[in-house]
């Protein structure tokens, strides 16, 4: 499947592109000061930043710190080898974004000691776990979780491109350029690129001269070439929100 046909929810696109616009060139990847972005992205009550490796597994950011109160990760590392999601990502090291009903059934995962502890401890009941690095030492993930409802297959599709994001201001810090061999036009590269920065269909055309219309037009020949169905696809295909 291609980036373009993952359709973004109206309701994510701007909660995605702030994100997106917090990882511009130079920056560190926002994983800490991302969290509560994250959270809004994928209609969370509680997200974590972890990092699993051969001593088990660290949260070292928490979102929000008054909620969880530090207590999560004393938590994790007493329980949390007895989390099915913990266990199936320290054998596979999978990329894959599942909730715990992906890896057991319901009543495995409600009769776990990590639902309970959840349950009792911070009022979650539903998971998602959105790996961002699976190679190396160690594997990198989100994990989010909620009092209530579960995980619909619009917020996979969100939680796909908050992996993408953050997988691609990965690479950027590590050295890792992306391909430059887009067809774009000046033009249309200028109109994504203020796009990318925030500015209204309405400001770029004013900057550049033109109309709302011919906005438009470059706009959709630039999805057409990358194969793409919306901005955000398209920022990452060019690997920049400049």
């Amino acid at each position: 499947m291609t980036l373009g046909e993952y359709r973004v929810s109206s309701g994510a696109a701007d909660e995605l592109l702030d994100l997106l616009q917090q990882m511009a060139p130079g920056r560190d990847v926002p994983y800490a000061h991302g969290l509560p972005a994250v959270a809004r992205v994928l209609r969370s009550d509680a997200v974590g930043w972890h990092v699993l490796g051969a001593g088990g597994s660290v949260c070292t950011h928490l979102w929000p710190m008054s909620t969880l109160n530090g207590r999560a990760e004393d938590l994790m590392r007493e329980y949390g080898d007895t989390h099915p999601l913990a266990n199936h990502y320290a054998k596979t090291a999978s990329m894959d974004i599942l909730t715990p009903a992906d890896v057991c059934s319901g009543t495995e995962w409600r009769s776990s000691m990590a639902y309970s502890l959840l349950r009792a401890e911070f009022g979650i009941s539903e998971q998602l776990v959105i790996p961002t690095c699976g190679e190396g030492a160690d594997f990198r993930c989100f994990v989010l979780g909620r009092a209530g409802g579960r995980y619909s297959d619009e917020d996979r599709t969100n939680a796909f491109w908050v992996q993408r994001m953050f997988l691609a201001a990965e690479r950027r810090c590590l050295g890792v350029r992306p391909h430059n061999g887009h067809p774009l036009t000046e033009c249309e590269s200028r109109v994504i690129a203020m796009l990318g920065k925030g500015r209204t269909r309405y400001s770029t055309a004013r900057a550049l001269g033109c109309s709302p219309r011919t906005v438009d037009k470059h706009v959709e020949n630039v999805f057409r070439k990358l194969e793409v169905n919306n901005l955000v696809a398209a920022l990452l295909v060019l690997g920049t929100n400049r």
